[in-house]
């Protein structure tokens, strides 16, 4: 793994172009493309100091910053640094729940984000909590749903191997609120500055 970083990271010292974009998805993360094939893409997350994602956790029961979602492929998480948490779920439908199913478009791949309450309703329940890690790789199947936290003002980064796609369509993701998502100042494009900061953090 630390020779894979480091030969993209020696790759983009010597001015290759690479793919990203910052305030992906949320405010202080950031998603940069290391390798792209017709089964899948490599990608590595960063967060930064001032990422959201501490609001990812049921205690003090905060307003998800990023929505409980499902993927198009299964994927594999690796641990990059710092305390990267994966929290997988199950969903029950329950019209009284605190969960309300969106419609999800992409900005990533659709071209624009968008969220749009559905109307149904679910509880939800852990499935499991893991720190991602350089020593264990997560898999994940594109049916399991989850979400990522990271304590508040921590940076931490994970690479997400993705296989080839399972569904044609983006799947609804599950936030619990239905208040209207605030897109101003997200997906960025991600300067060859940028790419470098990454690199040089995780390598």
């Amino acid at each position: 793994m630390e020779d894979f970083i480091q030969f993209h990271y020696e790759q983009a010292i010597a001015g290759a172009p690479y793919e990203g974009i910052m305030n992906c998805h949320v405010p202080g993360l950031h998603s940069l493309v290391l390798q792209k094939s017709p089964h899948g893409m490599i990608r590595v997350y960063f967060a930064d100091e001032n990422h959201t994602l501490h609001m990812n956790d049921p205690e003090p029961s905060a307003t998800y910053s990023l929505a409980i979602h499902g993927h198009r492929q299964n994927l594999t998480l690796i641990g990059l640094l710092g305390r990267a948490r994966n929290d997988q779920f199950a969903l029950v439908p329950d019209p009284k729940g605190k969960w309300h199913e969106h419609d999800y478009t992409s900005a990533i791949i659709d071209g624009k984000p968008s969220m749009t309450p559905t109307g149904r309703r679910a509880a939800m329940y852990f499935h499991s909590q893991r720190f991602m890690t350089r020593e264990e790789r997560i898999k994940l199947s594109y049916r399991d749903l989850h979400s990522v936290y990271v304590p508040e003002g921590e940076r931490a980064a994970w690479m997400v191997i993705e296989g080839p796609p399972e569904l044609d369509a983006s799947q609804p993701c599950w936030r619990n609120t239905t208040d209207p998502v605030e897109y101003e100042g997200l997906y960025q494009p991600m300067t060859h500055g940028d790419v470098l900061n990454i690199l040089e953090q995780i390598k």
